[in-house]
């Protein structure tokens, strides 16, 4: 899997060297890691690309929007979805973002911490439960930082589904949100 596309000038040498190597059987697939739907949206009708890893969480709706997961299906690309808490943002609880830097996130999510409110979720079960029951054919890749919180997800997918109509619910009235907030490489810090 090749990370920071940009980094890669000539994509068709560089796809011809990739084939030969799925060719003689020492690569047997090839990926791209990416940072924006648009580059998710490129990669797609790229012959020599099998797996695209994208990140993607419960706040970002533009890869359901722009179509990216149903032709993702029709071309045959295996989809990894990353940074599902959003770099551990989704995970904070409000004081810990009143009292941080990230301070200028709090107005954006407020209807999260609401929503998690009004039906008594917890964040980092609603977050990997949605987007796992939304996106069940993905993979997903989750850091972590101990094993016990590998142990906590591990345990936290293996928990009953959330019910349908809260799912509904969220995915019908999630607001667009700026691309400063879904993009961690624009905080400042």
């Amino acid at each position: 899997m090749t990370h920071r596309s940009s980094s890669v000038t000539d994509w068709e040498r560089f796809s011809k060297n990739i084939n030969s190597f799925e060719s003689g059987k020492l690569v047997q697939h090839f990926g791209v890691s990416l940072y924006s739907p648009e580059e998710a949206m490129e990669f797609l009708d790229n012959e020599f690309v099998d797996i695209i890893q994208i990140p993607t969480n419960i706040l970002d709706k533009r890869l359901i929007e722009n179509g990216f997961f149903e032709r993702a299906v029709e071309n045959n690309k295996t989809i990894f979805i990353r940074s599902v808490f959003l770099q551990g943002l989704l995970l904070l609880n409000e004081s810990e973002l009143e009292n941080g830097k990230m301070k200028w996130v709090k107005e954006h999510l407020q209807f999260y911490y609401n929503f998690l409110r009004k039906h008594d979720l917890l964040p980092q079960y609603f977050t990997l439960k949605a987007i796992r029951q939304r996106f069940p054919e993905l993979i997903l890749v989750s850091g972590v930082e101990t094993q016990s919180q590998l142990l906590d997800n591990l345990e936290l997918l293996k928990a009953p589904d959330l019910k349908q109509s809260i799912l509904n619910e969220w995915w019908s009235n999630l607001p667009d949100l700026p691309n400063k907030l879904l993009d961690p490489s624009k905080w400042s810090t």
